[in-house]
């Protein structure tokens, strides 16, 4: 293991261990103003940092992390890995309040409302983080939240349907995107290509392209650039994420259920 992700491994794989010490290491290896940004939403801040990384140990303790791959480009890191977790007890009632993001808190009322099992189920995650003058500023945790659902419900249809996340993401706008503009608006901000887009959504390239013109004139943007920085300062980015990968995992559903338009 390099030395470039010891200090964030340690932070997930000792969290539920020694709380206290994790605490002192955010404070010390990162920025004030940290952003921290994932699923349950973004946060700013050691201190908040710490309290939604304690949310994510009382669902679901880590067993072990596996790390697969590491890179590092100047000052920023990333490593793809597994993490094997333990569905042991429910979300006490206190730490639900911090939960503000309505993808967050549709993945937290079904997994709060399985019984405790013991299973272990793994999880794959893709960590980034951006460091500044030695301290980290940024860290983005992208994770495959269907196949977690999955396994611990072993129902495939357990995850809200993709209609419920366009309609999440819809809502987000002045003047209302379709069903397939905020498809292809997922693939483009997940860093597909429009040709990569289209084998997915099984559509053409220029087709896909006539929609993200057509969502970047809704939108207010010009660039891809620009609609990235709308959707991060909307803290849209995690819910773009979800419905992309829950497309690749069944692309026939998908668009036999969204593309009446």
């Amino acid at each position: 293991m390099s030395t470039n992700s010891d200090t964030i491994i340690q932070v997930f794989s000792d969290f539920s261990s020694n709380k206290s010490a994790i605490l002192k290491i955010l404070q010390k290896k990162c920025s004030k103003q940290v952003i921290f940004s994932g699923i349950l939403g973004n946060y700013t801040g050691p201190l908040e940092i710490y309290r939604v990384l304690n949310l994510y140990h009382e669902i679901l303790p880590i067993k072990s992390i596996k790390i697969l791959k590491e890179r590092s480009y100047k000052n920023i890191m990333q490593f793809d890995g597994i993490v094997h977790m333990i569905h042991c007890r429910r979300l006490p009632k206190e730490l639900a309040p911090i939960i503000s993001k309505p993808s967050a808190s549709q993945l937290l009322e079904i997994l709060t409302q399985l019984a405790p099992t013991k299973q272990t189920i793994q999880m794959r995650v893709e960590v980034s983080y951006v460091k500044e003058k030695g301290k980290v500023v940024f860290i983005n945790i992208n994770t495959d939240l269907i196949a977690i659902v999955q396994q611990l419900t072993q129902n495939p249809d357990a995850y809200a349907p993709v209609i419920d996340h366009i309609q999440s993401i819809q809502s987000q706008f002045h003047e209302k995107l379709t069903p397939m503009e905020v498809q292809s608006l997922a693939f483009s901000l997940c860093g597909f290509s429009s040709k990569q887009s289209a084998s997915y959504l099984l559509l053409s390239r220029r087709t896909i392209e006539t929609y993200l013109q057509q969502a970047h004139l809704k939108i207010g943007c010009r660039t891809k650039g620009e609609c990235l920085e709308i959707m991060y300062k909307n803290t849209l980015i995690q819910r773009f994420q979800n419905l992309c990968q829950q497309i690749i995992d069944n692309p026939r559903a998908v668009i036999r259920s969204v593309c009446n338009e």
